[in-house]
């Protein structure tokens, strides 16, 4: 028997999807010599223009103290919230380092607190492990701001891309829907893809 809409269970990433390093990476990014753009910070582009030594002190940076100024993506909570309320079982599995996960915990409980229970949060220490979760959370719906990770999670049968900064032609999506934004994504949940 096919679930009910509301019954879908959703499976969200932290960083660069709930969370936004935006304005974090540019800055760091200038103390490297470098000026990118926001729609140049996804990991892809920015290793591109910095190099891999300035790209991996940046993202070292990034998941540490540097979280604690970091925003809510825009229309984050708003969709959170309303997800919440109608129903939906909600879950994050993000790929955090162990020695960065008191810091994302810090954010969550300062902007999270009210829509997420801590058992519905899973950080885990390689991005590999995701499909796992997923699989025994019985993920229906993914939403990440990678691609490759998208296509390792075999367990979930909608995978969407968030794409705010139009990476989609950067790779072949195949069967992984892009969304650019958080009101493109709840409607595609609520629709019942």
């Amino acid at each position: 028997m096919p679930k009910n809409v509301n019954n879908l269970i959703i499976g969200l990433d932290f960083d660069g999807v709930i969370i936004d390093h935006t304005e974090n990476i540019i800055k760091m990014a200038q103390g490297f010599g470098f000026s990118p753009k926001p729609e140049e910070t996804p990991g892809h582009r920015l290793r591109k223009i910095v190099g891999e030594s300035s790209y991996l002190k940046i993202r070292r940076k990034l998941y540490g103290s540097v979280t604690k100024s970091s925003v809510p993506t825009a229309g984050a909570l708003d969709c959170l919230q309303k997800l919440k309320l109608d129903n939906y079982q909600l879950y994050i599995i993000s790929a955090r380092y162990k020695k960065h996960q008191p810091i994302a915990w810090e954010w969550i409980n300062r902007y999270l607190i009210d829509i997420l229970k801590k058992q519905q949060i899973f950080f885990i220490e390689q991005e590999r492990r995701k499909n796992s979760i997923c699989q025994k959370l019985k993920i229906d719906i993914y939403l990440d701001d990678k691609v490759d990770v998208l296509k390792t999670l075999f367990s979930v049968p909608k995978r969407c891309l968030f794409d705010r900064y139009n990476i989609k032609n950067d790779f072949k999506l195949r069967d992984i829907k892009p969304v650019s934004s958080w009101l493109e994504f709840a409607e595609y949940v609520k629709a019942g893809h």
